[in-house]
């Protein structure tokens, strides 16, 4: 599968764990929230990937490229990459979302 820059890099920052979500942001003392936007108190990788609401309609990629829900097969097997690479597209998880005001 050829990706584009953009994917790419998402991957990587997903895979590193270095990305645009909550759990990164507390973890690096980032000034930004760390509550994922369906309500859940710390939007972590596993979050996203395997039980967020938000991106609920794209489960199935994940589930294709990991079907045991594991972070080590989804980021760490090439099967896993290509479907993570396909959620990423398809859902925009893992990108900069815009500002939200802390309460």
């Amino acid at each position: 599968m050829t990706l584009t820059r953009h994917t790419l890099g998402t991957v990587s920052q997903a895979r590193t764990g270095h990305g645009y979500f909550g759990e990164y942001y507390l973890t690096h003392n980032i000034p930004e929230r760390s509550d994922c936007p369906c309500g859940a108190p710390l939007q972590t990788r596993d979050h996203i990937l395997f039980d967020c609401e938000s991106h609920e309609e794209h489960g199935h990629l994940v589930d294709e490229g990991a079907p045991d829900r594991k972070l080590a097969t989804i980021l760490g097997t090439k099967k896993g990459i290509d479907a993570l690479a396909k959620f990423i597209r398809e859902s925009k998880a893992f990108q900069k979302q815009k500002a939200q005001a802390f309460p």
